[in-house]
C-alpha cells in the first residue's frame, strides 16, 4: 500500500510542475512579446529622432542659405543706391553748370545784337541814347504820311521799335502805304513793315529822340 501512495503522490507532484512550468513558459512567452514591443517603438522612436534630427539640420540649413542670399541682395541694393546717389549729385553738378552757363548766355544776348560785336551794339545804343541833337521833333509823337517820306530804298532812317526804343533802319522797300525795314545790327528775322501814316518813322536828316530803354539783340520785344 505505501507504495502505491508513493506512486500517487509522485504522479500529482509531477503534474503541479508540469503546470507552473506551462505557467512559467506562458509567462516569460508573454515578456519576450512585450521585450519585442518594446524594441520596435524604441527603433521606431530612434528613427524618427533621426528624421526630425535630419531635417531640422536641412532647415536649419537652408534658413541659412536663405540668410546669406538675403544679405548679399541687401548688399547689392545698397551699393546701388550708393551708385545712384552719386549718378544723381554728378547729374546734378552738370545741370547747375549747364544752367549758368545758360544763363550766362542768355545775359550776354540781352546786352549784344545776335549779328554784331557787343562793341558794335553799345556803340549803337550809345549813338541813339546820348545824341541829343535831335530837332526835327519834339516829342517823337508826329505822323509821317507816305507823301512826306522823302527817303528812298537803301537809305537810313530812324524807327521806334515795340520796346520804345529809336533805332537806326534802312529800307528795304517801299509800298503805297507801307514801308518794309531792317534793324541795323540785328538779324533779318526782325525785319519789320510799318504802316503809313505811323510816328514811328523819322527821317535820318537829324538824331532821332533820347530812349532810356537799354539795347537788347530783339529789337522787337
Amino acid at each position: 500500500d505505501d507504495g502505491g501512495d508513493d506512486g500517487e503522490d509522485d504522479t500529482q507532484l509531477a503534474g503541479v510542475v508540469q503546470s507552473q512550468l506551462q505557467k512559467y513558459r506562458h509567462q516569460l512567452e508573454n515578456t519576450r512579446q512585450a521585450l519585442e514591443q518594446a524594441e520596435l517603438r524604441l527603433r521606431l522612436q530612434k528613427e524618427s529622432s533621426v528624421r526630425l534630427h535630419d531635417f531640422r539640420n536641412k532647415e536649419h540649413r537652408e534658413l541659412l542659405r536663405a540668410n546669406k542670399q538675403l544679405q548679399k541682395e541687401l548688399d547689392d541694393v545698397t551699393l546701388d543706391l550708393h551708385r545712384l546717389k552719386e549718378e544723381s549729385r554728378a547729374r546734378e553738378v552738370t545741370i547747375n553748370n549747364k544752367l549758368q552757363k545758360a544763363l550766362k548766355t542768355l545775359k550776354s544776348y540781352e546786352t549784344t545784337s545776335p549779328t554784331a560785336s557787343p562793341s558794335t551794339a553799345m556803340q549803337q545804343q550809345d549813338h541813339l541814347s546820348n545824341d541829343n541833337s535831335y530837332d526835327g521833333y519834339n516829342d517823337g509823337g508826329a505822323l509821317l504820311h507816305r507823301d512826306d517820306l522823302n527817303s528812298k530804298v537803301g537809305d537810313r532812317v530812324h524807327c521806334k521799335s515795340k520796346t520804345e526804343v529809336w533805332r537806326s533802319c534802312e529800307i528795304l522797300d517801299i509800298g503805297n502805304d507801307w514801308l518794309k525795314v531792317h534793324y541795323v545790327g540785328f538779324d533779318t528775322k526782325y525785319d519789320e513793315v510799318i504802316s503809313f501814316p505811323s510816328s514811328r518813322i523819322k527821317e535820318a536828316a537829324a538824331s532821332p529822340p533820347s530812349s532810356s530803354s537799354s539795347s537788347t539783340a530783339n529789337p522787337m520785344l
